[in-house]
């Protein structure tokens, strides 16, 4: 099973020496599970393989989640090999328990923006109101932040079919990656803020 989902048949009967990263990487996984154990820790399992690789393992972990019911510990910089893999996401800073909830939950923190990228052969002039900012300017190419709150989608999009003579448009959700940013900057700024509060409430008392 492991030799069909982690696709080894051609470098099965190989000398290690002779094996790429990606294919060492593949026989390993295959070595650690095959005493089929309840919880398999994985700490970087991508990092320096190519997509194509990188690919082939995010499938097998699903696939030995779904099959054998393996719990899977991942330790990773890598957002898509959690957005591909887990159900659940772990943040700690600096031993510190930040958060620990389902994927589904903490992507809904990023419901308070969107991205709007249009396509264009020639436009009268970028958006410019309340909620829209521009983020990124290209020759035939705009990218824009936009606050829902602040404006709604239908008038959006007839503003943007006033002004542009669009070929195409993406609508798309902050990256996992720029959530995980957004809430480290936050608690860094809450615990910059808790300590200065500490020094300023001895400072007094001290007085």
């Amino acid at each position: 099973m492991f030799t069909e989902l982690l696709e080894m048949q051609s470098f099965l009967n190989k000398p290690v020496r002779q094996l790429s990263l990606g294919q060492k990487m593949r026989a390993e996984l295959a070595i650690a599970l095959l005493h089929d154990p309840d919880i398999l820790y994985l700490d970087e399992p991508t990092i320096g393989l190519d997509v194509v690789v990188k690919d082939k393992i995010r499938k097998f972990v699903r696939e030995l989640n779904r099959e054998k019911k393996t719990t899977v510990i991942l330790t990773t910089h890598d957002m898509a090999d959690i957005e591909e893999i887990c159900d659940r996401i772990i943040m700690i800073d600096h031993g510190t328990l930040m958060l620990d909830q389902t994927i589904a939950s903490f992507k809904s923190q990023g419901a308070d923006q969107y991205y709007v990228e249009v396509a264009f052969k020639n436009y009268k002039k970028p958006l410019s109101f309340d909620g829209v900012e521009l983020m990124k300017e290209q020759p035939f190419c705009h990218t824009y932040s936009i606050n829902p709150r602040l404006v709604s989608m239908n008038d959006l999009l007839s503003c943007i079919s006033e002004l542009f003579e669009v070929t195409d448009i993406t609508i798309k959700k902050p990256e996992i990656d720029e959530i995980v940013r957004k809430i480290y900057t936050s608690q860094s700024g809450e615990t910059k803020l808790s300590m200065k509060e500490s020094f300023l409430k001895k400072s007094i008392e001290k007085l």
